[in-house]
């Protein structure tokens, strides 16, 4: 492929909070055309705000921009190639945030120019409830952690019921997917809960993740899946008739971390099984479980897991 053929490449990424899309493709910008092989990939997104006058007003509606993306990755300049009046700066603001992986032209990394176009409609995120649910969750974890590990789900904010606190009010709900860069099995979904004015709930804490500003330990995850495979084997998780299956997940446990489920199968149907259950942080076995699935004849419905838990003494020997 020729760098004036990859130019005019169009590749669309689509980012929607609620139906919030927001699309990137690749086109030349107003005032430097550099040829480029691989075009620039965003590797932090930030969502956009729709401003409270906006809201109120009704206003909607697509900005379309220009944006250079330096040698470094970083947003270095914006032009508004077609605006809406109310909305210009929301999504200015928004992109600004971005982070991408620099284009590369002949392996090197170089300046380009990207179109993005922000859409914005009337049921966005408040920036009230956007500020205070990250109040609460950088409390939690911490500035760095959350800048460099947690972004706002494609469809992380939604006003639900007040179903806990058994009231008829409804509050925020906001979703934020964990992935730690140099952790590539760490993966997880974090929720966050504030009233309509963005206030934290009392009673209410930020769930999926520990602690991490007053727990470090329990935000590590030092146990990748090749350790874990190698704890359950440890702790005689038999070799069953398929290769193991593994899932990193969060779970309350017998208390609640992130943990590596560690299952075998048994059963020649493929319908029962034993697993482990190994702590990502500190690699203790929380519990030995044996699984099986009932068919749908016998339950009138889909397959239904049914694990029983065990806790056996096996805990994660860090020399080995």
């Amino acid at each position: 492929m020729t760098p004036g053929a990859s130019v005019r490449l169009a590749v669309f990424l689509t980012l929607s909070l609620l139906t919030l899309p927001i699309a990137v493709g690749a086109q030349a910008g107003p005032s430097l055309r550099i040829p480029y092989d691989e075009l620039p990939v965003p590797i932090k997104k930030v969502q956009p705000i729709y401003p409270a006058s906006a809201r109120e007003a009704q206003i909607r509606g697509k900005v379309v921009l220009f944006v250079l993306v330096d040698a470094d990755g970083r947003v270095k300049n914006i032009k508004i190639t077609r605006g809406v009046l109310g909305l210009n700066e929301a999504a200015v603001d928004c992109v600004r945030q971005w982070a991408f992986r620099p284009a590369l032209s002949n392996n090197k990394s170089v300046a380009a120019w990207i179109q993005m176009s922000v859409s914005l409609p009337v049921d966005a995120c408040p920036r009230e409830v956007f500020e205070g649910a990250r109040t609460e969750v950088v409390a939690h974890v911490g500035e760095r952690f959350f800048t460099e590990c947690l972004t706002l789900d494609s469809a992380g904010c939604a006003l639900v019921p007040d179903w806990i606190g058994r009231s008829r009010v409804y509050l925020w709900a906001l979703t934020y997917s964990l992935k730690i860069p140099k952790k590539p099995w760490v993966r997880g979904t974090i929720r966050a809960e504030v009233d309509t004015t963005g206030t934290a709930i009392a009673g209410r804490s930020v769930d999926g993740i520990g602690n991490c500003v007053q727990h470090p330990e329990e935000c590590a995850f030092p146990v990748d899946e090749k350790t874990a495979r190698a704890i359950a084997q440890r702790a005689g998780l038999k070799p069953g008739l398929e290769p193991w299956r593994t899932e990193f997940r969060w779970g309350k446990w017998p208390r609640p971390c992130y943990a590596w489920v560690v299952a075998n199968t048994l059963r020649s149907d493929g319908s029962g099984g034993d697993d482990a259950t190994i702590d990502a942080n500190t690699g203790e076995i929380l519990g030995v479980a044996h699984w099986s699935i009932q068919s749908e004849h016998q339950t009138g419905s889909v397959p239904i897991p049914t694990p029983a838990y065990s806790r056996p003494d096996t805990t994660w020997d860090k020399a080995h």
